[in-house]
């Protein structure tokens, strides 16, 4: 009857409703999960180290290569 199709299409509206009401939940948990989760890493993570000069050992074989070359042939 037209009654009871009435009701299959009112409770069918209804589940894809509370389905869609559930997802946006979840997406809006999810979101708030990973700005959790990149605030959590921007903090805990340590920087990344700056490069120091060469070693005072380095440098002659940096500034004098020429003959460095040289002595190895």
């Amino acid at each position: 009857s037209s009654a009871a199709l009435e009701r299959v299409r009112a409770y069918r509206e209804k589940e894809k409703s509370r389905k869609l009401a559930e997802l946006d939940r979840l997406c809006a948990a999810a979101e708030n999960a990973h700005a959790g989760l990149r605030l959590y890493l921007l903090i805990t993570t340590p920087s990344a180290a700056t490069p120091s000069p060469p070693a005072s050992e380095v440098v002659p074989l940096l500034t004098n290569r020429d003959n460095w070359l040289k002595r190895k042939r």
